[in-house]
């Protein structure tokens, strides 16, 4: 089924705004860090946006307490709205700003509101597939 709304494109599960589109991840998701892994989901989101690698949104609900910390650090997407920062504890690891989500995305992106994404640099995503 296709619907359009503004300039917002979604058909069947895919949601598509200009050169943005998220799509549920058909699996589970993982990430890691050395090898141990952190969390994981199976309600993750795949967001690709232009020519840039695909990313692994994974859900709120999914991530262990007292694995985020809130950091101070901001930025903002022109696409997706302001981004918010957190910080993986682990013990004694901290990996700084690992971790961005949107807590009040742009209308389009809305769905992205519960989600946040890890910085594929610092923690392994394993996501068949993507």
């Amino acid at each position: 089924m296709v619907h359009m709304l503004k300039d917002i494109l979604m058909v069947d599960d895919v949601i598509t705004h200009k050169d943005v589109s998220i799509t549920p991840y058909r699996g589970h998701a993982r990430v890691r860090l050395k090898g141990e892994e952190l969390m994981s989901s199976d309600d993750a989101l795949v967001l690709r946006e232009g020519a840039a690698p695909a990313l692994i949104y994974f859900p709120l609900k999914d991530v262990p307490a007292g694995l985020l910390r809130p950091t101070d650090h901001s930025s903002f997407c022109p696409k997706k709205g302001r981004a918010s920062y957190w910080d993986v504890v682990r013990g004694d690891v901290v990996l700084e700003n690992a971790v961005w989500g949107y807590p009040v995305p742009l209308s389009q992106v809305a769905i992205l509101a519960d989600y946040v994404s890890f910085y594929p640099n610092l923690v392994e995503i394993d996501a068949p597939g993507i």
